[in-house]
């Protein structure tokens, strides 16, 4: 039973399960969760691993979700930003991703200035590791506009916003939209 405890795949399944009950709309809920497979990585895995940042995301993604706690959302986000620029490098997908919560929660504590600087840099690295049109790059951009939007540079924002439609309407194709219909 010990052995079931320590298992990669059931500790990655536990936060699969604390993520959709986040998405569900449930995040108080997944918090505790989170935590305790925080504590359990880094009893299992160690400190600086990736398990502990696949934790240290989810739980900073559901403290986001519950639309406070940026402080604490900072320091856990940068933590797993850290252990991923080792292990994975600066410019892996799930470093950017980590990256982004570290600008979501500095936004959050009304640094808008500094969450549009790391919101940009999260974008220029997208980019050149992904291409103008890779569907993280449109959700970088997107996220960048948004930044723009709450730090009230809302032209800037609907511009950088009607790029990423086009972009991925050209993507999609014209009949894109008929899904909704």
């Amino acid at each position: 039973a010990q052995m079931d405890a320590q298992d990669p795949e059931l500790r990655a399944i536990r936060i699969q399960i604390a993520q959709l009950i986040t998405r569900a709309g449930r995040a108080a809920e997944a918090v505790p969760l989170l935590r305790q497979a925080l504590a359990r990585a880094e009893g299992d895995a160690g400190v600086d691993s990736l398990a502990v940042a696949d934790a240290l995301d989810a739980l900073s993604a559901s403290l986001l979700a519950l639309g406070g706690q940026g402080v604490e959302v900072e320091s856990l986000a940068q933590r797993a930003v850290a252990i991923r620029r080792v292990r994975q490098g600066g410019t892996h997908p799930d470093t950017l991703c980590s990256g982004h919560c570290v600008a979501v929660a500095v936004g959050q504590q009304q640094r808008r200035s500094e969450a549009l600087q790391l919101m940009k840099a999260i974008l220029a690295r997208r980019r050149e590791v992904q291409g103008n049109n890779h569907p993280l790059t449109l959700r970088a951009m997107h996220n960048y506009a948004s930044q723009l939007s709450q730090a009230d540079r809302v032209a800037e924002a609907a511009a950088i916003t009607r790029e990423v439609y086009q972009r991925r309407l050209k993507d999609l194709g014209p009949d894109a939209l008929d899904v909704y219909s």
